[in-house]
């Protein structure tokens, strides 16, 4: 049997056992290997000057001051770029993925694509932070001094930083040659079937809310090393990210060498949440400097630079009407969703994906959504954790609840009366995306359950005494799960009794060395300390898509299974000839190949070392290793729901989560310990873009949550402890009924947290909560329902 159709759970360490995470000992301990942790001899610095304004022309800049800095040892800029021929980062903004939703532009014309040079090569800047030189030093300090010893003179130019204002008619250009700040302008749906429906509905609810922009704030801050042989003319960069071979292809493109030419290296990489799997200008330009200066060249990014320059994300103007009929049933959606891309439009996917599971968990006969991505003066926004989907789960969600508190229906009886029903998979959705399985009402009740939605009204009561206001909030989610479709895994069973996996995706915090080993446990019947799990270099794992898109368990999971096959299959050949008998009467189970009906047997490493023998069986020698390289594209689908209930105080408008339950299914768990950390960092995110994050631009396009002074997070003692659970309804678009498991936390995190504030003050006539829900502007609603 194949071990994609394996389903036993015996193994101790094995699928679906909550095992502790191996790698946690070492990461506690120091031992840890962080971008900043590589170091070569001889190296330098490398430090950035970069733009205080948001839009500006470069007049000119003199890097003689720079150069007379002790310990500088060269400045470079756009103009050296230009000279060295280096191309523009080859950002793909428009899935490749055919499964996932294609924003196609109403007229016919191809996305404008704006280049993004690593230095400008065009003489203008177009956001605060963009560098506009490197200064390369013996030093850290020295390369500092440096970099404030370039004089750059700038003739400012006009700015905008909302999409409202950068698709008004006459708005300043980002890209001139673009004529238009609008890149995408798509249709969703069916306009016509939706404005049917909306003709004959009973009631029609409108939304318009701006969904605030975050950044993913990792704990470890980008860094990169970059190492030219010139003997060898070929490049190695040592950088975090999501995936080594994506940024390999990316700076190989950049920096204008074949494939063979650069290798990339990652060991482990202190947090993502997606912002850091695209290419940033500094990989590149760290190579690209070794080879002017013939050292190796180092650059950390400090937080302030991290806060400028990090991919951010959300950012969605959102204007959706809901219809229903008299008895609450659902007809329609339509709207206008807008985003923000900033000054690169490196990413389109969390608006397609927004708009593709818009619909959710529920049916919708028609709908239809307009879709426009606009350039402004601010950094470019990228898929964040649940690319598109919070956005639109909170609108949807938010829509519900208007609907019922305006027209006289139960919150909670209203999503159930338009939940899609078990029966009705497979499901194909107003927008055209096809949900594979599932048990929506279930998944739904047991949260509710589980939070006692029931016992609400005594808590909210003794809230009351209390001098406090208690809201409880509801959230259903659905998840659309792609990413890159190829993933590669090799297999060697070693002599040493040792199991190399090599795979091509890479964690930053996830735990694959450990979930990734409980699958080799499970199948192959050995120890999970025998396991090593290899990632992270492209010389060892040339293919593999990364870590994004819930798509590391889903695809190295197959592609694992496939190569571990071809080992048993080649095992039991080898076994057949070691104990003298015929290979169909060979068995394998627990670790061992074993002669049916006798007790002859021999384990799977004595197979490995006679698979090294002289006297091995011809085409059966060598290592005992599997490998398979797959391409799959279709995509799963993880849903749940969420129950939020929070405490408002009526003099300074703080919120308080005081309890939070949900339950996601992830279509099977392999570590159901690991998925529920997962869930509970996913809530944290979701939480705190509700209530406190907020990248805000002055309208100079200036960011003013440029520190943590300034951006607010989430901290332990913010949150209350989480009631968490998880479900297990397997995917049919993966043979091994996985889903994933690591965004489901935060899609319903921003609904669930505004659905319980704005329950909290219903009784005063609030209706709806901007995010995030400050106390500020908890306190001023408050204030102005009083008032009216």
């Amino acid at each position: 049997m194949s071990l994609l159709q394996s389903r036993t759970r015996a193994a101790r360490q094995g699928f679906g056992q909550p095992v502790r995470r191996v790698e946690d000992r070492r990461l506690l301990t120091g031992g840890g290997c962080y971008s900043d942790d590589f170091n070569l001899p001889g190296q330098v610095y490398a430090c950035f000057v970069r733009s205080p304004h948001a839009h500006a022309r470069i007049v000119r800049i003199d890097v003689a001051g720079a150069l007379k800095v002790p310990g500088v040892i060269t400045v470079l800029t756009g103009a050296d770029v230009a000279a060295d021929g280096l191309k523009p980062i080859p950002h793909r903004p428009v899935p490749a993925n055919p499964y996932e939703p294609q924003l196609r532009n109403r007229d016919g014309a191809p996305h404008f694509v704006a280049p993004h040079p690593p230095l400008p090569t065009d003489g203008r800047v177009r956001l605060v932070g963009e560098a506009v030189a490197m200064v390369i030093a013996e030093t850290p300090a020295a390369a500092r001094d440096g970099a404030e010893a370039v004089s750059v003179e700038y003739a400012p130019l006009p700015v905008v930083t909302t999409a409202r204002d950068g698709e008004a008619p006459g708005a300043p250009l980002v890209w001139d040659e673009a004529g238009s700040n609008v890149c995408v302008d798509s249709d969703s749906g069916d306009i016509a079937t939706a404005n049917a429906a909306f003709a004959r509905a009973a009631y029609i609810v409108r939304l318009e809310t701006q969904v605030n922009r975050v950044t993913g704030v990792p704990m470890e801050p980008r860094a990169a090393l970059g190492v030219y042989d010139g003997a060898r003319n070929h490049y190695t960069l040592y950088a975090g990210s999501g995936g080594v071979q994506r940024i390999k292809h990316d700076v190989g493109e950049t920096l204008g060498i074949p494939p063979g030419a650069l290798r990339v290296i990652a060991r482990d990489v202190g947090g993502n949440y997606g912002t850091r799997n695209a290419c940033y200008p500094e990989f590149a330009l760290v190579p690209w400097a070794a080879r002017r200066v013939g050292r190796p060249v180092k650059w950390t990014c400090e937080r302030r630079e991290a806060f400028l320059t990090d991919f951010q994300a959300r950012d969605l103007l959102s204007q959706m009407e809901l219809a229903l009929d008299a008895d609450g049933t659902f007809l329609a959606l339509r709207g206008v969703h807008t985003s923000n891309v900033g000054a690169h439009a490196v990413s389109f996917i969390p608006l397609g994906k927004g708009i593709g599971v818009l619909p959710s968990l529920y049916h919708f006969p028609a709908g239809h959504v307009r879709g426009r991505a606009v350039l402004t003066n601010t950094a470019p926004t990228y898929p964040y954790r649940s690319a598109g989907r919070p956005e639109v789960m909170y609108v949807l969600e938010r829509l519900i609840d208007i609907a019922a508190r305006r027209h006289g229906f139960d919150r909670v009886e209203l999503r159930r009366r338009n939940l899609i029903q078990p029966g009705a998979m497979p499901y194909r959705n107003a927008m055209g995306l096809e949900y594979d399985s599932g048990d929506y009402p279930a998944a739904m009740e047991r949260a509710l359950a589980l939070a006692d939605w029931k016992g609400f009204e005594a808590r909210r009561a003794e809230a009351r005494r209390r001098g406090r206001y208690r809201g409880i909030g509801v959230s259903n989610y659905l998840e659309l799960n792609t990413g890159a479709p190829r993933e590669r895994a090799v297999i060697t069973v070693r002599p040493d009794e040792r199991i190399d996996v090599v795979i091509g995706t890479l964690s930053s915090g996830q735990g694959h060395e450990t979930s990734f080993a409980q699958l080799i446990v499970e199948w192959f019947g050995v120890d999970l300390d025998r396991v090593s799990v290899i990632t992270g270099d492209t010389e060892l794992a040339p293919v593999g898509g990364g870590s994004h898109s819930g798509r590391s368990m889903r695809q190295a999971g197959v592609v694992m299974a496939a190569a571990g096959d071809q080992i048993i299959e080649r095992g039991v050949q080898l076994a057949a000839w070691l104990l003298e008998a015929s290979e169909v009467d060979i068995e394998f189970a627990r670790g061992r190949f074993g002669v049916k009906g006798t007790d002859r047997s021999v384990g799977i490493f004595e197979v490995a070392r006679a698979a090294l023998r002289a006297d091995a069986p011809a085409g059966l020698g060598g290592p005992l290793a599997g490998e398979s390289d797959q391409t799959n594209p279709v995509p799963s689908f993880p849903y749940g729901c969420a129950v939020c209930e929070v405490e408002v105080d009526p003099d300074t408008g703080v919120v308080d989560v005081v309890r939070w339950t949900c339950v996601d299914d992830c279509g099977r768990a392999v570590n159901p310990m690991i998925l529920h950390g997962q869930t509970h960092g996913g809530i944290a995110a979701g939480v705190g873009q509700a209530l406190w994050e907020d990248c805000h631009y002055a309208s100079d396009g200036q960011m003013l949550a440029a520190t943590f002074m300034d951006y607010a997070l989430p901290r332990a003692d913010s949150l209350p402890n989480f009631t968490t659970e998880i479900s297990e309804v397997p995917s049919t678009t993966n043979p091994l009924g996985l889903r994933g498991g690591g965004e489901g936390g935060t899609t319903p995190a921003l609904a669930a947290t505004i659905n319980a504030v704005v329950d909290a003050l219903a009784e005063l006539g609030v209706e709806h909560m901007e995010m995030p829900a400050t106390p500020e502007r908890v306190w001023r609603a408050m204030r102005e329902a009083r008032r009216s």
